[in-house]
Order: C-alpha cells, then structure tokens, then sequence
C-alpha cells in the first residue's frame, strides 16, 4: 500500500494557508491526478445531493463515490491500483475541510 503518511505530508505541502478552500482543493485534486493519474473531484454533502464543489470537471461514470467526513466527498475514476487509492482516501480523511 502507499504510505498514507507520505501522502498526507506530500498534501500538506501544497495547502498553503493563504489559500482558500476551493483553491486548495483543487491543488490536491491536480497533484493527485498528476502523481497518480486518477481524477478526483470533491463533493460538499447536502443531505442525499453530493454537490460538485472543486476538482475535476469532466467525468464521465466516477468509479468510486467515498464520504470523507460528514461534510465532504470525493468522486474518482481512473482507478488502477487499489492499494494507492486507499492511502489516498485515508491521507484525505485526516485532512479537515
């Protein structure tokens, strides 16, 4: 599996604190798809409605939907090695939006 801990530090780089939320997430949804080659898009969870919020645009069928905490979501595709992916999510869960 990826190291979910040089994931999460690789991430924290990129966060600068002047940014804002949206900029920031889409740094991470480039690096991600730059360094890994899957596209991300995060989500802002209203109720059932997972509501396009930064990240990738265009997707055709997201291969994985996963609820990063009670506010936030991701959609991703172009999947290709598991054990990446979940170093992926679980270095985003430590993250706070």
């Amino acid at each position: 599996m990826v190291k979910e801990t040089y994931i999460y530090n690789e991430l924290e780089k990129l966060l600068a604190p002047e940014c804002d939320r949206k900029e920031k997430l889409n740094k991470v949804a480039s690096w991600i798809e730059r360094k890994y080659g899957i596209k991300l898009c995060f989500c802002e969870l209203l109720g059932k409605r997972w509501s396009y919020y930064a990240g990738s645009e265009r997707f055709l069928v997201p291969q994985e939907r996963v609820k990063i905490n009670n506010n936030w979501g991701v959609l991703a595709e172009n999947i290709e090695d598991k054990d990446k992916w979940e170093g992926i999510v679980s270095a985003l869960q430590r993250f706070s939006f």
